[in-house]
């Protein structure tokens, strides 16, 4: 939907997914909804969550596409 695809337009920024802005846009706990393809990110090391965003890591840039598509 909608809100996996903007988490996923943040995601491809440098700075990441703004996910407590996101909440507030879409009125759904973003983190909530998307728990496990979050979980999944951070336990391999692809994604970090930092300042309320997520955001890939050096090791998940190559691997972007992959991480994306648990948001969709």
């Amino acid at each position: 939907g909608r809100l996996g695809e903007t988490v996923m337009l943040g995601l491809r920024l440098r700075e990441g997914a703004d996910l407590e802005a996101l909440t507030d846009r879409f009125g759904v706990d973003v983190e909530a909804r998307f728990s496990e393809a979050i979980a999944w990110s951070l336990d391999r090391g692809w994604a970090e969550r930092a300042d309320g965003r997520l955001r890939l890591t050096r090791a998940g840039l190559p691997l972007a596409n992959e991480v994306m598509s648990r948001f969709v």
